[in-house]
């Protein structure tokens, strides 16, 4: 009798939760009508200290609804996932946005969510990144914006990400990143920038990415590496280039990466690889070169591989 007592009080506790918030957000709306001014995370804590069962009858109300996915622009940033939770977790450090059929960001929706240390935008009709969009997020580490319809990498999008470890740019629609806009990733260790339609890398875009470690731009249309491109990446361990349009290998593509542990290049179209074109991966300890156009290797060309264990052609 106790456990079902205790199921009633429970289903109860909620009802009243869900009769409640839909009080609040008919008050929201109206303020919304109003043009009125509320805190980015006040309703958030708000919402997130109830019980979350309740919002599989809270999301279809229109005022929810309404304000949840129109607040975005308004410095209000929120969002409720399928079973109709809400995305937070440790709330002045994390926030994440989900399947919000997000068009547009305005340029100042982070100015005073300068706490974040995780941000994710993720699955959103969202072509567009402002400029210095995240120049308020000075403790940010991790950025994610996969699978969303992002276009063009302006310089200045990612100013201000002085602490930023992580960034993931995956799933995208991606084919041009401007030359200087990764230059305050100072601390960047990861950048995925596959399943894009990059065509080329412009030979400065990592120079200030000195601490990358991984880098991942397979399952994209690049046919050319610049002599400079990598250069700067000496920390780096992990480059994945598989399933481009690369050609040729030059000699000095891979200069003063003597930290790369992982290289793959396979599904190109390489039919050449110039003599000692990878006698600066000293410590290399994988390499890929399956599905290629490779008729012959010239002598010399592995020269330099000492630490070699896996070789796929």
């Amino acid at each position: 009798i106790k456990p079902i007592m205790n199921f009633i009080e429970m289903e109860k506790e909620i009802l009243f939760q869900v009769k409640f918030l839909k009080r609040v957000f008919f008050i929201l709306f109206v303020i919304q009508k109003e043009n009125m001014f509320l805190n980015n995370f006040f309703i958030i804590l708000f919402i997130s200290s109830f019980n979350h069962a309740c919002y599989t009858e809270l999301k279809n109300t229109i005022f929810f609804v309404t304000y949840c996915q129109n607040h975005l622009n308004k410095k209000m940033l929120l969002s409720v996932n399928d079973t109709g939770n809400v995305h937070t977790s440790n709330l002045n450090k994390r926030l994440y946005i989900f399947d919000e059929k997000i068009e547009e960001i305005d340029r100042n929706a982070f100015e005073t969510s300068k706490n974040l240390t995780e941000l994710e935008i993720r699955n959103n009709p969202l072509k567009i990144i402002p400029i210095r969009l995240f120049s308020a997020l000075d403790q940010l580490k991790l950025l994610n914006l996969e699978y969303n319809l992002i276009e063009i990498i302006q310089n200045e999008t990612f100013s201000g990400l002085i602490k930023l470890k992580t960034i993931s740019l995956r799933h995208n629609s991606i084919y041009f990143i401007e030359a200087n806009s990764f230059n305050d990733l100072f601390q960047i260790e990861t950048i995925i920038l596959r399943y894009n339609y990059l065509k080329n890398l412009d030979q400065n875009l990592f120079l200030n990415n000195k601490e990358i470690k991984s880098l991942l731009i397979d399952f994209n249309m690049i046919n050319y590496l610049q002599n400079k491109t990598l250069f700067y990446l000496g920390q780096m361990n992990r480059l994945y280039f598989s399933n481009n349009n690369l050609i040729e290998i030059n000699k000095f593509i891979f200069n003063n990466l003597q930290n790369l542990f992982e290289l793959k290049l396979d599904f190109n179209q390489i039919v050449n690889l110039d003599n000692e074109c990878f006698i600066e991966l000293v410590n290399l300890k994988i390499l890929n070169l399956e599905r290629n156009n490779l008729e012959i290797i010239k002598y010399g060309t592995l020269k330099g591989l000492k630490n070699l264990n896996e070789l796929f052609l």
